[in-house]
């Protein structure tokens, strides 16, 4: 009498490991929603190249030195910020032409959207100069605890950072029931550098 064949456990933790990244990779439905109104929201906000004066705008201002791998978290929590807030991303990406003397240009790194023009410096945008500054490491507490509206409450911020603050606005209360909806799987990087990168 053959005994019945028993099924490999190996096997079966890497089926359903694979099956849990394919559902992990699924953009999920209320992100698929909101990257769908912000994305209408910032071709009216931006036309022709001209921000309009009622517009908000959160800035992600590279440094000039840091590596690309470095500045890709503060896009993204540039972009998750301005999800909750009701902001437009735009990005300053400047280069050092001496400690990096071949940059990839902006438009190879950031043009997957199309029509949408994230390029600070190829729109009219007034106000810049009054700016409130932020560098994430000084933020922290805020970027868990408050209100990001009540506390930066000028039309332009302008957000620097080389960090993963997403955490922190995931536990912030503010935020963290509409995160949760948005990215119920915690992919945040995931799914935002999909919208914004030219993968």
């Amino acid at each position: 009498e053959k005994k019945a064949v028993q099924p490999d456990l190996n096997q079966q933790l890497l089926e359903a490991g694979r099956q849990l990244r394919e559902v992990q990779a699924l953009t999920p439905p209320a992100l698929k929603d909101a990257i769908e109104a912000y994305t209408a929201k910032h071709r009216t906000v931006i036309q022709d190249g001209v921000a309009a004066d009622d517009g908000r705008f959160i800035i992600y201002a590279a440094g000039p030195n840091d590596g690309y791998g470095n500045r890709l978290p503060g896009v993204v929590t540039a972009f998750v910020w301005a999800l909750l807030t009701g902001r437009v991303l735009l990005i300053e990406w400047r280069d050092d032409k001496v400690l990096m003397p071949h940059p990839a240009p902006f438009g190879t790194l950031f043009s997957a959207f199309g029509d949408l023009e994230f390029d600070v410096d190829r729109v009219k945008l007034t106000g810049q100069s009054s700016a409130t500054k932020c560098n994430g490491r000084e933020i922290w507490e805020e970027m868990s605890t408050v209100d990001l509206n009540d506390k930066f409450s000028k039309r332009i911020i302008r957000f620097n950072s080389d960090d993963w603050l997403f955490p922190l606005l995931a536990s912030n209360p503010h935020y963290k029931e509409q995160i949760a909806t948005l990215f119920p799987h915690g992919r945040a990087f995931h799914h935002v550098g999909a919208y914004l990168l030219a993968l």
